[in-house]
């Protein structure tokens, strides 16, 4: 009874480690990652104005391939080096050829207003300073609640384009 159970116990841990190797070798190839850093930080600049900073709680880098993966991160956007809105989600990736990321769980974006947009997963485009989705959204702002599917918006939420089946309620 006993070594059943041990061969079950040891079987279970073995398929856990061979089910979160492979999935690192999609992203890194068959090495994995070359470094995993601990409270991560990175940003971006334009002519010495901040643009964004990305702080994560870990994040596994690759030379080769030139993605980062992402735990637990924020962003900061700012707008004339004033703060304009944070996004938040537990697990993403950015692509540090293009300063490209791309969130892979629930993400919000809150901006310095309040507002808030809530969604499944959500890219940011450096080259065009914005984010955009496929997933349904929800935007919560102070007189009204706007929801609807696809999303392409600044990231302080001044300019927002619903793809589909926008729907506007006042609260």
């Amino acid at each position: 009874m006993k070594t059943k159970y041990f061969l079950l116990t040891f079987l279970s841990i073995f398929s856990t480690i061979i089910f979160v190797n492979c999935s690192r070798k999609i992203e890194f190839g068959d090495k994995g990652p070359e470094q995993v850093l601990e409270n991560f930080t990175v940003f971006e600049t334009d002519c010495g104005k901040k643009i964004w900073d990305l702080t994560a709680a870990e994040a596994q880098i690759s030379e080769k391939t030139k993605i980062i993966l992402l735990n637990d991160f924020k962003v900061k956007f700012y707008n004339n080096d004033k703060l304009s809105s944070v996004l938040k989600s537990s697990k993403g990736k950015i692509d540090s050829q293009n300063n490209n990321f791309f969130t892979e769980d629930k993400t919000t974006v809150t901006t310095s207003d309040g507002e808030i947009l809530y969604c499944d997963n959500l890219k940011y485009i450096s080259k065009d300073k914005k984010i955009f989705t496929d997933s349904n959204v929800k935007i919560v702002r102070k007189d009204y609640i706007i929801t609807g599917t696809g999303l392409e918006a600044t990231p302080d939420l001044s300019v927002v384009i619903i793809k589909q089946n926008k729907t506007v309620l006042k609260r």
